[in-house]
């Protein structure tokens, strides 16, 4: 917790100020998401500005990049914050890992995603200032996994397909930006859950007519468009039909669900619902 001495009242009185701010995430998914909890160490930015603020520039930003830091049991800013500009604040946002080193407003709106690498984001209003609770943070990738229907799981380890691969964070508005270039993107098998493969990918939506190649057979995709947004993880469950040359066919989704991989049990069985 850490203590604020604003001016003096009129009855020459001092009241203390103080932010218990602290920031917590749920992992994105066991299979993929390497990160399970925040340690000591951990460090998150935090940037703010005032409600309905056009932000120009670096200057536009009433708390502009504060690094709150863990130490294994709270959460401590690495520099003394003004009462009166953090009352001004409206639009909160925290993102972690802390960003280093020199940026600009371009660099802002075009944070690059790498999928070996966490990055989690949240965006929060308040009425007047800082909120006095837990920020939750959300992973900005999504996760896929897919299931294959009977005797025609891959006999290999992982399989891949042609995906957006590349894309963006616009930190300002959360907004992922995806570049229009496909590569070829791999679903690891499960250790975990049997017969499931998995991935974190960017958000982005999965088209129809995708290729696959599974134990070296190419196959296409036939279902509907499918959205995958951030923090969501995503089950299909596939039909391989063959096609009329053995190096080509088809997969169908027979259903697709959000789900959590925690119901999962280790024989690849759906305890409770899915969502």
């Amino acid at each position: 917790m850490v203590g604020f001495l604003p001016s003096c009242t009129e009855d020459d009185t001092v009241k203390e100020r103080t932010y218990d701010l602290s920031f917590g995430f749920e992992s994105l998914t066991e299979l993929q998401h390497r990160k399970q909890s925040f340690v000591a160490g951990d460090s998150v930015s935090l940037l703010a500005w005032k409600k309905n603020a056009e932000i120009v520039d670096l200057s536009g930003l009433v708390i502009n990049n504060i690094r709150w830091g863990y130490n294994g049991g709270e959460w401590l800013p690495a520099e003394e914050l003004n009462v009166e500009t953090a009352e001004g604040a409206e639009s909160i946002v925290a993102l972690y890992p802390h960003l280093n080193g020199d940026y600009d407003l371009e660099y802002l709106k075009s944070v690059p995603l790498n999928r070996e690498t966490d990055l989690l984001y949240a965006r929060v209003s308040a009425d007047n200032g800082l909120p006095t609770e837990k920020i939750r943070l959300k992973s900005v990738f999504a996760a896929l996994a897919v299931s294959f229907d009977g005797d025609v799981a891959p006999t290999v380890g992982s399989f891949t397909l042609e995906m957006y691969d590349q894309a963006f964070l616009n930190v300002l508005t959360g907004e992922v930006r995806t570049e229009d270039v496909r590569e070829k993107v791999t679903l690891e098998k499960s250790t975990k859950v049997k017969s499931l493969f998995a991935a974190q990918i960017v958000p982005q939506t999965l088209l129809s007519g995708t290729t696959f190649m599974v134990s070296g057979i190419s196959y296409t995709y036939d279902g509907e468009d499918v959205a995958v947004d951030s923090g969501e993880v995503l089950l299909l469950n596939f039909k391989v039909i063959p096609g009329e040359t053995e190096d080509k066919g088809i997969v169908t989704v027979l259903d697709k669900e959000d789900f959590d991989i925690k119901d999962f049990d280790d024989n690849g069985t759906v305890e409770g619902e899915l969502d």
